[in-house]
């Protein structure tokens, strides 16, 4: 079985014919390897957003997340007369709201964290290829 790099290369030139192999040859073979590595971290980006919008539809966490957004941001808004109204009654809705409010601050940096991710995923992806060659 070939492997991916050697198929990258057979698919340009099968497009593109003499053209293709005419550029290679004017390649130092440093330039070589940089082109496709770079070749491959693009058919790795693709393969990446495609198992992501997969897992998007997939997913019963991100449903669950969008159906429950515009509850979790009406109790946000709220919020500080809600620390207030659990001050005031100590025993039983004081530990109920602080449980709540450490689930909406998780949720929150989730959030935030996957919008980052969904924004930029080759950043993500480039960002951790770095620390795992870094080890």
């Amino acid at each position: 079985m070939p492997h991916r790099q050697d198929t990258v290369a057979v698919g340009f030139e099968d497009r593109f014919g003499g053209i293709t192999h005419a550029f290679f040859e004017t390649l130092s073979p440093n330039e070589k390897e940089l082109f496709k590595a770079t070749t491959i971290a693009e058919l790795l980006l693709e393969e990446v957003k495609a198992a992501e919008k997969i897992h998007k539809d997939k997913s019963i966490s991100r449903k669950v997340s969008r159906a429950l957004k515009p509850l979790v941001q009406g109790v946000e808004q709220y919020g500080a007369a809600l620390d207030v109204i659990s001050n005031a009654s100590s025993q039983f809705l004081c530990p109920v709201w602080g449980s709540m409010r450490v689930i909406l601050h998780v949720r929150a940096a989730r959030s935030r964290k996957s919008e980052r991710l969904q924004a930029n995923p080759g950043e993500s992806l480039h960002r951790n290829l770095e620390s795992i060659s870094a080890r």
